[in-house]
């Protein structure tokens, strides 16, 4: 599992890359800003909050491009579901100091 390994950041922009082999689950997180998420392979994501609720499956394809909400500050996870590695590059808009 790769998750959160950084690219670049400058100017309010944090470029960040993960990947989940099938099975394998991100760590337990928020996300608290706006961003705008590639896809770069992958099939299927299961979106599971903490809080014991209702999991939700997200089919992916790679090119994929969407924009994410904060999900704040409901804690969830993404599986992969699928049967293909999923990889996702993601552009984050982060406040300045």
């Amino acid at each position: 599992m790769i998750w959160d390994l950084q690219i670049t950041e400058r100017d309010g922009v944090r470029v960040h890359r993960s990947r989940l082999e099938p099975g394998e689950a991100s760590p337990w997180h928020v996300d608290s800003v706006h961003r705008v998420t590639v896809v770069l392979q992958g099939d299927q994501l299961r979106i599971e909050p903490q809080d014991g609720g209702e999991p939700v499956l997200v089919p992916v394809v790679a090119g994929q491009a969407h924009w994410d909400e904060p999900s704040a500050p409901r804690v969830h996870r993404a599986v992969n579901s699928g049967q293909l590695p999923y990889e996702e590059v993601v552009v984050t808009l982060i406040e300045r100091a």
